[in-house]
């Protein structure tokens, strides 16, 4: 027998417990960080989400008033404003890890209250990204009609070992409004394989378009940084990054990669191996120790140069979408 709270009942205790059992996502499955550190990380994130009025959760207990699983959701203005229709995101959901069944069970009534909330809400489209190795999760939310979208993979690059002989020479700088068309212009037709593209319930225009919203978001949002190379006088590649300190927990700095793009006229030149280089140089002379790069399973290409750089492989997400009528 369960019961179910919304948006009370929490505090910094029953975090602790559910977190305890929990082993799943990017830093948590990366072994060369500590699983301590990694969930301090993760309670700091439970804070913070707790701190915003747009976030919410439900939490379940057993009938002896055990903790046993927990939902972050919220419902997104952004993607609302982009799509015409009401979008909610689920950020986590957690369930204790020691029995599948138990953990499909809790993952069911999590489930069944969040379908509630979103008809209250009128929520056309759900987007939910699950740790592939919580199957359980996976297992139920695909029993709840999600639709499997992609496969995301957490790739990492430490700098602290990198050693810069025979560094590219091509010299990099940092964008400016100049800039943005030609990003713009290179990113049509890009990401044609990633989630939004293949979900075949979403307009392919509103898809096209989202990738120029994020570009031109990023030329005016101070906290994100924006790399060019220039081929000849012209833009020819660039890489939108935020620099995350992590010193607190894991004793270095972080450069977390968000788009890359490479002038499609001049892939097959080499250009964005030796702009990847160039971007090692430049990271180490702004403090960086570690990159953080992600993307789609399907994205052959950029799989295959992260594996030639020698990126590593942390931990890997199953991206799931619902669609309510």
């Amino acid at each position: 027998m369960y019961f179910v709270k919304k948006n009370e009942g929490i505090n910094l205790e029953i975090i602790d417990l559910l977190i305890d059992k929990y082993f799943y996502g990017r830093f948590l499955e990366d072994e060369r960080f500590s699983l301590n550190s990694s969930k301090l990380l993760m309670r700091d994130n439970f804070i913070d989400f707790l701190k915003k009025d747009f976030h919410n959760y439900f939490l379940v207990f057993d009938n002896s008033n055990n903790p046993c699983g927990l939902m972050f959701f919220k419902e997104s203005i952004w993607d609302k404003e982009h799509f015409g229709y009401n979008v909610s995101v689920i950020d986590y959901v957690i369930t204790v890890q020691n029995d599948y069944e138990k953990s499909k069970q809790i993952t069911s009534i999590l489930l069944k209250h969040f379908d509630d909330w979103c008809l209250d809400k009128k929520i056309k489209f759900v987007t939910f990204k699950i740790p592939s190795k919580d199957l359980a999760v996976i297992h139920e939310v695909e029993n709840n009609k999600f639709l499997y979208i992609e496969n995301w993979i957490y790739n990492s690059f430490d700098l602290r070992k990198y050693k810069s002989d025979n560094i590219s020479k091509l010299r990099l700088r940092y964008a400016d409004k100049s800039d943005e068309n030609y990003m713009i212009e290179f990113s049509k037709g890009s990401f044609n394989s990633h989630r939004f593209h293949a979900d075949k319930m979403i307009d392919i225009n509103k898809a096209d378009s989202l990738y120029e919203k994020w570009i031109r978001n990023a030329f005016d949002d101070p906290n994100q940084k924006i790399v060019v190379y220039d081929h000849g006088k012209t833009p020819s590649a660039f890489m939108i990054y935020r620099i995350v300190d992590f010193e607190n927990y894991f004793n270095c700095k972080f450069a977390m990669w968000n788009m890359g793009l490479v002038n499609p006229d001049l892939k097959r030149m080499g250009i964005g191996y030796d702009f990847i280089r160039a971007l090692f140089l430049l990271h180490k002379k702004e403090g960086i120790d570690m990159i953080d790069s992600g993307l789609s399973i399907r994205n052959i290409p950029s799989l295959n140069w992260h594996n030639k750089l020698n990126f590593k492989i942390t931990s890997t997400l199953v991206t799931f979408h619902k669609w309510y009528k």
